[in-house]
């Protein structure tokens, strides 16, 4: 919802374990970010010019909340084999 400057957002995320469907991970989030945000002028520029004007007081506080949000997601535990699998492919 736009508010004055800025824009209120919310997100719920949710992972799933691939073998059963169960949640492993769930978070939510919401706040009020200011939609005129120079650290992500470049951002707001490009899905403006994507998807059009309506989209720009979105942009930043989208990505601040995904940011957070995101960030709480747990690192994986690789075994010794995924690991080296990895390093195999070059990831």
């Amino acid at each position: 919802m736009v508010d004055g400057d800025g824009v209120r957002v919310g997100v719920h995320g949710e992972l799933l374990r691939c073998s059963d469907k169960q949640p492993i991970w769930r978070a939510h989030g919401l706040d009020r970010f200011t939609s005129a945000d120079p650290t992500v002028a470049e951002l707001t520029a490009f899905y403006t010019r994507e998807l059009g004007p309506a989209v720009a007081p979105y942009v930043a506080p989208v990505f601040h909340l995904l940011r957070a949000v995101l960030a709480t997601l747990p690192a994986p535990v690789l075994s010794d084999d995924e690991t080296m699998e990895k390093i195999e492919l070059g990831e």
